[in-house]
């Protein structure tokens, strides 16, 4: 069976295939939990300037948001924020911008944030080195074949890749007819 070459396209589907199945499970993990609990301590530190109760009031009315983005003042006087994400509800509060408020973080709660937004530092070199891995040797293969002997998950895009390749546009006689006579492209003869 002869071995299937490699075109951009084909390099470019490996290369988006191993972006999205790169797993750092230790990294991962750190992000996680670091983020459980620099969560758990915004919303506390939100929930004491802005009660629950308080914010219940303004909801009925329409004047209360989840506010995904929240930016509170450091103990020593910086300023840091944090965003929730999908998996966990944000705190309650009174309608306005993310910048336009500020919560008074405590030092541990600025420590949290700290290390939450340092693990996925830590995650993302993680996932570039691994990612520069496949990204050679994707560059390096000539074959698909050869890609799969290395990285035999890569076997997943064998339908995509390897498949005989088929005219995108199939053009009518009429079509073909106009082209045949037209004369763009002809030179004049002198």
């Amino acid at each position: 069976m002869a071995k299937t070459r490699l075109n951009v396209t084909h390099r470019l589907a490996l290369k988006n295939f191993a972006k999205e199945n790169i797993s750092c499970p230790a990294e991962e993990a750190a992000v996680e939990s670091t983020y459980a609990l620099a969560a758990m301590l915004v919303s506390i530190a939100v929930q004491s300037k802005f009660p629950t109760a308080d914010m219940a009031v303004l909801e009925r009315y329409d004047v209360a948001t989840q506010d995904e983005c929240i930016r509170g003042g450091t103990p020593s006087g910086a300023f840091i924020a944090f965003e929730f994400r999908d998996d966990r509800p944000a705190p309650l509060v009174p309608y306005k911008s993310c910048g336009s408020r500020s919560i008074p973080f405590s030092q541990n709660c600025t420590d949290a944030i700290v290390a939450y937004d340092r693990a996925r530092s830590i995650l993302e070199k993680a996932r570039a080195a691994k990612y520069e891995k496949y990204q050679a040797l994707i560059d390096s293969a000539r074959y698909f074949e050869d890609v799969i002997e290395v990285w035999p998950a890569a076997k997943e895009l064998a339908d995509k890749i390897c498949k005989q390749s088929t005219s995108l546009v199939a053009l009518s006689d009429d079509v073909r007819a106009f082209i045949a006579t037209d004369n763009a492209g002809q030179r004049a003869a002198a």
